[in-house]
């Protein structure tokens, strides 16, 4: 989860540059081909995939970066009631739901909630989603989305950057299951694919 939470961080500051530059598009392209390099090589080197699947791993599958699936989405403030999110074992993962991000996408209207582990003023958003991509090709059980937040009323959720839990890789990961309230009625051909293709 460090790993991760250090890829998102480089990340940012990848597109943060790039956004002052003249060929936005070509670095924010960029920007995620590195992230998406850098956990090829973490994948291993944090023994997140199992020893046996070492050999013949040419790296993760992803869909063609398509900005058409990077969307502004309002924050609406909701309740912050603690819930319990059932996960891939017998025990349950305790976030707090503090946010509806609502948002167009393929001229749907979406909402999605955004959790977090801490209940006030919370430096990150965790946003577990299913699609009916998961019907093919992506991760059955849903992937998600992590974001750093900083009180904004509309923030840019980026489905390029969805992933995959790591219990789709190593059964030893407790991950928390996409809650019903966060299933998305159309496809989501952005972010990463299943492992096995």
């Amino acid at each position: 989860m460090v790993g991760r939470i250090i890829h998102i961080a480089l990340f940012i500051l990848i597109t943060l540059t790039a956004c002052n530059n003249g060929n936005d598009y070509k670095a924010y392209c960029s920007a995620i081909e590195q992230e998406r390099a850098s956990k090829n090589t973490s994948m291993i080197k944090e023994g997140i995939l199992p020893e046996d699947a070492y050999n013949g791993f040419k790296g993760l599958h992803y869909f063609n970066i398509d900005t058409h699936y990077r969307v502004r989405a309002k924050v609406k403030p909701i309740q912050g009631n603690m819930v319990e999110l059932y996960t891939n074992s017998e025990e349950k993962a305790i976030y707090y739901a503090l946010f509806e991000l609502s948002f167009t996408l393929k001229d749907s209207n979406c909402n999605l909630t955004a959790y977090s582990k801490t209940p006030l003023h919370p430096k990150q958003l965790f946003i577990p989603f299913k699609d009916l991509s998961n019907q093919n090709s992506t991760y059955g059980a849903g992937r998600y989305i992590d974001i750093n937040y900083h009180e904004e009323t509309t923030l840019v959720l980026d489905f390029n950057l969805a992933y995959n839990p790591y219990c789709h890789y190593n059964s030893s990961y407790i991950c928390p299951v996409v809650p019903f309230n966060n299933h998305l009625k159309l496809h989501i051909y952005a972010g990463e694919k299943r492992l096995h293709q």
